[in-house]
């Protein structure tokens, strides 16, 4: 799997990249502090309950991509499960999860 590029590295969300077998390969700053450790080289299956561990697992077989909302606490967040591709096959996962401000404008473009 390619490099992770800087800009995961400062960035005001989480990051966290993983292989096509669930194994941790990279995480920034933000995402060590948001999860409370590094979790690289760990399964990142084992850092998730039923059913979200099932649901993970099969988005690692399926390489499609996953992006919704979650509350906890009065914190809204968008949570997006990106496949990295490499010459068109699914190589591995980016999680990015982004804290979200009380109100998102919403436009719609023509």
């Amino acid at each position: 799997m390619r490099n992770v590029i800087d800009w995961a590295k400062t960035m005001d969300a989480a990051v966290c990249v993983c292989d096509l077998k669930g194994i941790v390969t990279y995480m920034n700053d933000k995402g060590k502090v948001d999860y409370g450790s590094d979790l690289t080289g760990k399964e990142i299956l084992a850092c998730h309950p039923e059913p979200a561990k099932s649901k993970f697992k099969a988005l690692l077989e399926s390489g499609k991509e996953d992006i919704y909302s979650i509350e906890k606490n009065g914190i809204k967040k968008v949570v997006c499960h990106l496949p990295i591709m490499e010459n068109g096959v699914c190589s591995g996962y980016a999680e990015i999860v982004k804290q979200l401000p009380g109100t998102v404008p919403h436009f719609v473009r023509k």
